[in-house]
């Protein structure tokens, strides 16, 4: 039976099929105004906006189909259509519009959602607050904050062993990235590859952990660059036995970058992979001291969930 399969992606990646003699690549233009206007009367109320607003909207917005959307979002819940309506420059400020127009106690637990990722001492906790968080922007409809929350969300539910919730939600929320272009997605696209990795997947975390290190690099975001590093260590010492000498390297590249960055915790995450490389070695001396660091960054920043695992690597090789 023949099969039509249409998927897009966004601009700077490749993906692994389009060298077959089936696939057909075709470059979306940005939305003309007609179509613009398309998207904006989707949007629930927006019937209800003068005629003015629907233009300035479109020229806004200049084909863009996420940000048309959100700026009719924006400007419904603004409620007052009689006074002018300042129009944002950006998606991430047309975001923080609507934010700002939620009640207080809503709008400062969503903001707490949305930082506090996995990083953080009681991984339970972190995932109770990022479950409401996510219900809020949900209900409030706040795209982008959706998308964020349920890539964190989605790497929590993988720290926990919730591993067939994580790679749904994380598949979720790197798709919605890359169609609505609401910004890189190494960091998200790091995370799928650690839940692929933790569901014995390692064949996609590879590529997956490349591509995040791609991203990252293309556009500059260091911290996610250390983020894929430490990740691309951790998967190439994964097989019995360990490529050693690459993971060691990666390992170290993000260590450096981490520490120049301030990044503790991803630091002490770099001790814990290197320690327990160093013990699948043979290596038992480098392997307490990596542990001992790791261990003693852990305590410092409270982070339980962490502690264990460290503690019973370094009790394996005293």
């Amino acid at each position: 039976m023949p099969v039509l399969l249409l998927a897009t992606y966004r601009p700077g990646y490749q993906p692994p099929w389009l060298w077959h003699s089936a696939a057909t690549q075709m470059a979306l233009p940005r939305l003309s105004p007609r179509e613009s206007l398309v998207v904006l009367q989707s949007v629930p109320q927006a019937a209800q906006l003068p005629a003015p607003l629907h233009q300035a909207i479109v020229a806004k917005a200049a084909g863009n189909p996420f940000f048309v959307e959100e700026l009719t979002w924006a400007a419904v819940e603004h409620g007052d259509h009689t006074s002018p309506l300042p129009l944002p420059d950006t998606i991430e400020a047309v975001l923080a519009a609507r934010l700002d127009r939620l009640p207080p106690e809503a709008k400062r637990l969503a903001q707490i959602a949305a930082v506090i990722g996995p990083e953080v001492g009681d991984l339970d906790k972190s995932i109770a607050v990022l479950e409401h968080g996510l219900g809020l922007c949900q209900v409030w409809n706040i795209g982008g904050w959706v998308t964020n929350m349920t890539a964190h969300l989605g790497y929590a539910y993988a720290l926990s062993g919730r591993i067939t919730e994580a790679v749904l939600l994380l598949e979720q929320a790197v798709g919605q990235s890359v169609s609505s272009k609401i910004g890189p997605s190494s960091l998200w696209t790091a995370y799928l590859s650690e839940a692929y990795l933790l569901a014995g997947r390692r064949d996609e975390a590879l590529p997956r952990a490349r591509h995040a290190l791609g991203l990252s690099s293309e556009h500059n975001l260091q911290g996610e660059r250390a983020w894929a590093l430490r990740l691309l260590g951790q998967i190439v010492a994964q097989p019995d036995p360990p490529e050693s000498e690459p993971a060691a390297n990666y390992y170290q590249q993000a260590l450096n970058l981490a520490a120049k960055l301030g990044m503790r915790p991803l630091q002490a995450h770099c001790y814990l992979g290197l320690g327990t490389l160093y013990a699948q070695t043979g290596q038992r001396e480098q392997a307490r001291a990596a542990l001992a660091a790791a261990i003693a960054l852990y305590r410092a920043m409270d982070m339980s969930f962490w502690l264990p695992p460290a503690e019973a690597a370094l009790a394996q090789v005293e």
